[in-house]
């Protein structure tokens, strides 16, 4: 590979239990870092099992972080930014994939 990494991806569908195990296997397999996308997690728990075996981690807003590193995304900003992008390639076809919640 060219940055000499190799990237584990998880999908939890929404299941802390999962997740939790998704943690553990990473710390298990010496992670260098995280990047985490959980809108159902312990924040409190993400932070004292990362904390506690030095792996670095960054919260991607899924979930309302009030202390640590986060990445805040402007989901109208990138859909603008996207749907401009297909305007311009003059692309006629394309899929919106997206997860309904229940309320």
């Amino acid at each position: 590979m060219e940055h000499d990494y190799v990237p584990l991806i998880f999908g939890s569908n929404n299941s802390e239990t999962l997740e939790s195990h998704y943690l553990l296997e990473s710390i298990r397999r010496t992670a260098d870092g995280m990047i985490i996308a959980s809108a159902v997690s312990d924040l409190n728990y993400i932070d004292k099992i990362l904390s506690q075996n030095e792996v670095p981690y960054l919260l991607v807003d899924q979930a309302p972080v009030v202390e640590g590193d986060q990445i805040n995304a402007n989901n109208y900003q990138g859909g603008s930014l996207l749907a401009e992008y297909l305007l311009q390639k003059a692309i006629k076809m394309w899929s919106l994939l997206q997860t309904l919640t229940q309320p």
